[in-house]
């Protein structure tokens, strides 16, 4: 830079300076003469910019402008603006495809490939402890239900798991490192819980569909909470009702007794008991007939008998069952069927009747006493 480009406050205070140190100065040679005029011209030069820069910045200051640095030749680095609360990445190590993070939800798929601790079956041979769940055991994956059981903010995963007629639905959650770890068992089957229908989100709640041994099963949701060290139920039935289909059923019968003739027609009745000693009611229970001896019956003249409505014969004329609504619990319903037969028959015949309560596709229910379900009746 030219001397006459100097700020003139500055050359005045350089020469003021050169006048009083001088006289004290040996001279060197020339060419320290040059050396010394170069690097003088240099700190010239420079304390020349910063001073430009210093009135610029004031006079921007002043204007309530921001401050840019010099232009020196060099592109300055510009620093990226993040939102809050999103991880950063530098532009060279960004992935190709977004991996999990703490706030995704977490897949059947990576569930899957995640080798977890699962915690105790009641089936001792299905995998307990570190194992990976997708990796060809028998273990598979139900239901999810995303729920943030901690209140962190983040969720993690409720998912019912499977093995062996067993289930179980466990709390799932990603570590620091991404790594899927494992949070609790919030229930199993095992005792009057005898299956897991499903899981869903309730809050901070994690809400479950268990079934008991009941034919067809008897659902509820019941709901559970995270404490800190375990889940723990919080809403639902905590039992669950005796079953309506399953109940000590018994039936008795008097001695079928003809009466007199009746022009060629005798005729005669059976009395019928059927006992409910609980604990349930079901809905369904025929009774069952097979007649002995000559004593038949027809489904076209079963309407002009007492008691037989609603009955159904089977073809060999010798078997038929009705309908019998069942007493509530420690009840007896009493019923009374007519039969006749033609002036040539005989007595001492057994017949049987028998009680079965059935479920609603018509099959037998359980019952937990059958020696008492069928009984005999002679013929006299």
């Amino acid at each position: 830079m030219p001397d006459h480009d100097e700020p003139r406050h500055l050359r005045v205070a350089l020469d003021d300076f050169h006048s009083r140190v001088a006289p004290r100065i040996v001279r060197p040679g020339a060419a320290q003469v040059h050396r010394t005029v170069r690097r003088r011209r240099r700190v010239r030069a420079a304390a020349a910019v910063a001073a430009a820069v210093a009135v610029v910045a004031g006079a921007v200051a002043l204007l309530g402008g921001p401050v840019q640095p010099p232009d020196t030749g060099t592109p300055a680095e510009t620093p990226a603006t993040t939102p809050t609360g999103a991880p950063t990445a530098s532009a060279s190590h960004m992935p190709s495809s977004p991996g999990p993070t703490a706030a995704a939800p977490m897949s059947g798929a990576e569930l899957a490939a995640a080798t977890v601790d699962l915690p105790a079956w009641t089936q001792r041979a299905c995998p307990t402890g570190r194992h990976t769940i997708g990796g060809g055991g028998a273990v598979t994956i139900g239901a999810l239900a995303h729920v943030d059981v901690d209140r962190d903010g983040a969720a993690e995963t409720a998912a019912v798991l499977t093995c062996q007629g067993d289930a179980q639905v466990v709390v799932f959650d990603r570590g620091a490192a991404g790594a899927v770890t494992t949070v609790g068992q919030v229930v199993r089957t095992g005792g009057a819980i005898r299956a897991v229908y499903g899981v869903v989100a309730a809050g901070s709640r994690v809400r479950v569909e268990v079934g008991d041994a009941a034919r067809p099963p008897q659902r509820q949701w019941r709901g559970y909470d995270w404490t800190g060290g375990a889940f723990q139920q919080a809403e639902g039935p905590t039992s669950f009702p005796p079953d309506p289909n399953v109940a000590d059923l018994s039936v008795s019968a008097t001695d079928l007794v003809w009466g007199p003739d009746d022009g060629g027609v005798q005729y005669g009745t059976v009395t019928v008991t059927v006992r409910n000693d609980g604990p349930g009611t079901p809905a369904r229970v025929a009774l069952s007939f097979a007649l002995g001896g000559d004593t038949y019956l027809y489904q076209e003249t079963l309407h002009e008998l007492d008691g037989w409505n609603g009955c159904t014969v089977g073809s060999e004329n010798t078997k038929a069952t009705c309908p019998v609504t069942v007493p509530p619990p420690g009840q007896s319903r009493t019923l009374t069927f007519e039969l006749r037969h033609g002036t040539i028959h005989g007595t001492g015949f057994t017949s049987t009747v028998r009680v079965t309560a059935l479920l609603p596709d018509g099959s037998p229910a359980t019952d937990p006493d059958g020696g008492d379900n069928a009984t005999t009746f002679t013929t006299r």
